[in-house]
């Protein structure tokens, strides 16, 4: 297996990680449901961590594929030069979950500023991601354009 097969193993992760854990927080407080906000909590951080390893797997993934025949590096340049901004995106929401799945553990409920700066976050960091993942298709599939 190589740092590509990993790359496009984990790539997808973050994509339907972070609108998920998005709409499980939607769903936490619509319910006013503490496991269901923990849940959401838990799935965003994962979408934080998935985006970090995606972004450095594809540091990795490129300097495999950068001598390929019909591999076109200003398309795996715009496609790096986005998924720094959509890992930054993702991280800062993951951290963010992080921080109120450690620091808030006790309380019943988050920050009333939390929900509606992540559910912002979310919705800019699945912008990011889904561009991303758009602009790295494009490097292997031209029927994308």
């Amino acid at each position: 297996m190589t740092w590509f097969n990993v790359h496009l193993a984990l790539n997808h992760l973050p994509v339907v990680s972070v609108p998920l854990g998005a709409a499980l927080l939607l769903l936490a407080v619509r319910m006013n449901s503490r496991e269901v906000r923990t849940a959401a909590l838990l799935v965003l951080v994962l979408g934080g961590a998935a985006a970090g390893l995606a972004y450095f797997t594809g540091e990795q993934a490129e300097e495999s594929v950068k001598t390929l025949a019909g591999i076109s590096m200003p398309l795996v340049l715009s496609h790096d030069d986005m998924a720094w901004y959509a890992m930054m995106a993702a991280l800062l929401l993951g951290a963010l979950a992080l921080w109120v799945l450690v620091r808030r553990r006790g309380a019943a409920e988050p920050p009333r500023w939390f929900v509606p700066v992540s559910i912002g976050l979310a919705i800019l960091a699945t912008a990011l991601l889904v561009w991303t993942a758009h602009l790295g298709g494009r490097i292997r599939h031209p029927e994308i354009g």
